[in-house]
């Protein structure tokens, strides 16, 4: 299932090249992580009331929407200063025409056809930011707002780090040493573990579980992705403490 660009280091003709319109592009590389909650408007049309968790006992009546959220836990190669998020709407153009798409492309599909977002999830990618369908009102020259386009996904984080730097020749191209003992404030892979166990914590939370239940979740987040949880585990106090840190 690992896609890959063989051709990433050859340059494009150059009369090909002047006669064709330039839009940068930038891939971006990590774990992805992705859920999804029910929401609803829980005010009336026009209201400009923000959405909330659907809850079928106060929201009888409205129709709920899913909500899809998405994190990217960049490789620590790339050095990226800000954090990686976006979210969609099931119904959002941006969602159903580029993001989707781009991963059915990879061959994240279900026997019944669907697009398999499971199987996608904790995987490591590379991604770009393109241009969606939703226009950016407050600053019109910037174009539309952007949206995520999967490009690859790769077997491990090694691979996605060798893809990272096939593609910055510039970048340090040595294996990242091995420490013995690292720290977990400066461990990556723990760092990134946490990240996702913390997204697993949260969403439970948010809909509605309580400690024993996220507790729960938790654990079978670490137990079923032992291998990338770089020696996490359940009773681990970095994990402990996100249990006792509800999102609210």
């Amino acid at each position: 299932m690992t896609k890959q660009n063989p051709n990433a280091n050859v340059l494009p003709d150059p009369w090909e090249a002047m006669g064709t319109e330039y839009v940068p592009t930038y891939s971006y590389y990590g774990q992805v992580s992705i859920s999804g909650i029910w929401m609803v408007f829980p005010g009336t049309k026009g209201s400009g009331a923000k959405p909330v968790p659907y809850n079928p006992a106060t929201h009888n009546g409205l129709r709920p929407f899913l909500q899809i959220e998405a994190k990217l836990a960049v490789i620590p190669d790339q050095k990226l200063s800000y954090p990686m998020e976006q979210k969609w709407a099931n119904y959002d153009q941006d969602w159903n025409k580029i993001t989707m798409p781009s991963v059915r492309t990879l061959g994240f599909i279900r026997p019944d056809g669907k697009t398999d977002f499971q199987k996608l999830n904790g995987k490591y990618v590379s991604l770009e930011q393109v241009e969606g369908f939703s226009p950016n009102r407050n600053n019109p020259e910037k174009g539309n707002y952007k949206t995520w386009k999967f490009t690859a996904v790769y077997n491990s984080l090694e691979e996605c780090r060798q893809a990272y730097l096939s593609e910055h020749p510039s970048a340090d191209n040595t294996p990242a040493p091995k420490a013995k003992a690292p720290k977990p404030e400066t461990d990556p892979m723990k760092a990134m573990a946490l990240q996702f166990i913390e997204t697993t914590i949260h969403e439970a939370y948010k809909n509605g579980a309580q400690y024993e239940d996220a507790y729960e979740k938790a654990k079978q987040f670490i137990e079923t992705n032992a291998g990338s949880c770089a020696g996490l585990t359940i009773d681990s106090p970095e994990v402990r403490e996100l249990l006792d840190q509800p999102p609210f």
